[in-house]
């Protein structure tokens, strides 16, 4: 039984990029424990639909670093940073985590 539903998922994470960035993990253990996505292969399918929508709102990708702060991904089309989100959890081999996010996402650049 889910506590909020996928799109108030995307509602509550575009509202979070005002004061933090936000982490593909949190995407991932949003749909585990606010939504109740239990499957693994779901909730990866389900990542990426919450993806599309985030890029929808205007957010964007990147790598936060302790040097540079927010580093944009140069891919800017959504089917670009989807693959490249896919071809990421594919080689990283796990679903993402805190210290393994894969991406972060921010507002896009101005």
């Amino acid at each position: 039984m889910s506590i909020i539903t996928r799109e108030e998922l995307v509602g509550g994470l575009v509202r979070e990029i005002k004061e933090d960035y936000v982490g593909l993990w949190q995407v991932v253990a949003g749909l585990a424990g606010d939504v109740g996505v239990l499957d693994p292969g779901e909730r990866r399918r389900d990542a990426m639909l919450v993806v599309a929508k985030l890029l929808e709102h205007g957010l964007r990708p990147g790598a936060l670093t302790t040097k540079d702060g927010f580093i944009y991904w140069p891919e800017t089309g959504s089917k670009e940073i989807l693959a490249r989100i896919e071809r990421e959890w594919d080689a990283l081999g796990h679903e993402p985590h805190l210290l393994d996010s894969i991406c972060w996402f921010n507002e896009a650049p101005k």
